[in-house]
């Protein structure tokens, strides 16, 4: 479901010393609050942690990670390894991760078949926002972690749900969308459906 990420079965973090991530796997057949992680390692003072692991990640103090422009639907959830977090810990201590995103919950009811649903929003300055691309964070933060996107992102986010996603015209049908933490000056949504209509919904409110 939605609530567990690291937890999920097969989940991959990176966990880092000497400026090098090293896999590890949760191996628990369960999802649950907290993942039973399996890896090697050499012995630190300090480890730095960022989930989802990806290949050939080094570790920087400021860390960068991408936000893709295309996510997957996922039912009762948002895209697997979508959601990024980070954390550190002392030698011996447990490393407690923290989520550097928001997730947009749209409840959706109808008769049409959706294939896609784009998202658009507005910085507070009027412009277009950037929600996608590569995003950095400090690593050596004090309290909690800041994920910043760059200038160079994209303005696009794309949901795509394949072959379609069949709505309900009495009970709603959610889709989630991870976004990077700002706040949204108003927003546009752009919904495709399977008989290649297109459906736009502006809102003024801030998210």
């Amino acid at each position: 479901g939605i609530r567990y990420l690291v937890g999920e079965p097969g989940a991959e973090i990176g966990i880092a010393t000497n400026g090098t991530y090293y896999k590890f796997t949760n191996i628990d057949e369960e999802s649950s609050a907290c993942g039973n992680f399996e890896g090697s390692i050499k012995q630190a003072d300090m480890y730095y942690a960022v989930y989802p692991y990806r290949q050939n990640m080094v570790m920087t103090a400021e860390q960068t990670i991408n936000l893709p422009s295309v996510q997957t639907y996922r039912e009762g959830s948002f895209d697997k390894g979508m959601a990024p977090m980070v954390g550190r810990a002392y030698d011996g201590e447990t490393i407690a991760f923290m989520n550097l995103c928001g997730v947009l919950s749209l409840s959706i009811t109808g008769t049409d078949v959706i294939k896609s649903i784009s998202f658009m929003a507005k910085d507070e300055s009027g412009n277009n926002a950037i929600v996608c691309g590569d995003c950095t964070i400090n690593m050596n933060y004090t309290t909690f972690p800041e994920l910043s996107t760059t200038s160079a992102g994209g303005t696009i986010l794309m949901l795509d749900c394949g072959e379609g996603v069949q709505l309900d015209a009495a009970e709603p049908t959610l889709f989630h969308l991870v976004l990077p933490p700002a706040t949204y000056h108003g927003f546009s949504l752009v919904i495709a459906t399977a008989d290649g209509k297109f459906m736009e919904k502006n809102s003024d409110k801030h998210l």
